[in-house]
């Protein structure tokens, strides 16, 4: 499980390094919420690090373009009635339950995304207790990983209509350096040619297949430091 992720925030810096469009009425409308009730919609801290319930920029393509547009980390089933509790994990998606859970096997072939990230972290133990880990690449490259998103609609707090756009990490087995940590789980990094066919591969199409297949993964050790 990834319980935090560095992120990249900055939009000018996303939009070059995955030639990617800012939905201008997707963060002016998300600009408004926050607004209204800035604690239900905290954004990435100082450092980049967003935990679950926090808004990042995410990417989806749409009508031939790759989209960038604010999404709230831990996913929102667009038919819930009300919050699913946190003691369920719907922020990250395990491949090998892809198929098999209510929440996400309808979104596969429908709602994928790309989440850019520099990195993520987690608890793990060690002779000394638990400790945070961060694991990332070498000078903290952007990293595109695999996700699931979904539109939910209903109203808000002051009983207004709102549309909200929530998403998960997709997570697999993970690699040698990061499961010699005490760590067991990894996002899934997809390389610059894979970016594309994730976000549009319709679920005839065998998604998951996709996702297991080692050649679409983006070729990269991830160094660590305690925290």
């Amino acid at each position: 499980m990834c319980f935090s992720l560095h992120v990249e925030k900055r939009l000018n810096k996303l939009s070059e390094n995955f030639e990617a469009l800012s939905s201008k009425s997707d963060f002016a409308y998300f600009s408004q919420l926050k607004e209204k009730a800035p604690e239900d919609y905290p954004s990435p801290d100082e450092e980049g690090r967003i935990y679950p319930y926090y808004w990042s920029p995410v990417i989806v393509r749409e009508k031939g373009h790759r989209i960038i547009k604010p999404m709230r980390y831990r996913l929102r089933p667009h038919a819930s009635a009300e919050e699913v509790p946190n003691k369920f994990n719907i922020f990250n998606a395990r491949l090998d339950s892809l198929e098999l859970r209510k929440t996400w096997k309808p979104l596969l072939g429908t709602k994928h995304c790309l989440i850019p990230i520099r990195g993520f972290y987690e608890w793990v133990a060690t002779d000394m207790g638990k400790k945070q880990i961060e694991f990332f690449p070498p000078e903290h490259d952007l990293l595109a990983v695999a996700g699931l998103y979904d539109i939910w609609q209903g109203k808000d707090q002051f009983g207004e209509e709102i549309t909200l756009h929530s998403f998960a990490v997709i997570t697999k087995d993970p690699p040698k350096e990061v499961e010699e940590m005490g760590h067991d789980r990894c996002p899934i990094v997809l390389n610059r040619g894979a970016w594309d066919q994730w976000l549009e591969i319709k679920a005839d199409e065998d998604p998951v297949s996709f996702l297991e297949d080692p050649s679409h993964y983006g070729e990269v050790v991830f160094e660590n430091q305690y925290l």
